[in-house]
């Protein structure tokens, strides 16, 4: 477990996810360390959390799925809210943390990826170059 300023972190393990969004109706992936050892086939470091990732059209899929659990939005980035039943996340919300209970350990992570003609983008807007 590792503290936060936003609370303790008890990540499940990637069987146990896989598990509990075994019913979304929507493609997701495993992101950070634990894609990173999944694509070189084995594991280096002890994990503090676990990310994955979702397109930005499918939240309201995941928050679906999310009844029963405790969802926060980061926004603004740094600070962490609700995510409420139905609500549709703006583009500056890339970030979600899940917990089972309101002061429970958070338990995993969604990044809201942006897609572009329904294809995955690094970004929506590519930053201007200079």
């Amino acid at each position: 477990m590792r503290e936060t300023p936003w609370g303790m972190w008890d990540p499940l393990p990637p069987g146990e996810l896989v598990e509990e969004l075994r019913a979304l109706d929507a493609h997701w992936w495993l992101a950070g360390g634990f894609a990173l050892e999944a694509w070189v086939g084995r594991p280096w470091r002890e994990h503090d959390d676990i990310d994955a990732a979702i397109s930005r059209p499918d939240q309201l899929r995941l928050r679906s799925l999310l009844e029963g659990w405790d969802p926060h939005a980061a926004d603004p980035p740094g600070q962490l809210r609700p995510w409420a039943p139905g609500e549709e996340l703006p583009p500056a919300v890339h970030d979600i943390w899940v917990r089972r209970g309101a002061g429970g350990p958070w338990k995993f992570q969604f990044m809201l990826d942006e897609t572009e003609d329904g294809n995955w983008a690094r970004w929506a807007h590519p930053p201007a170059t200079t």
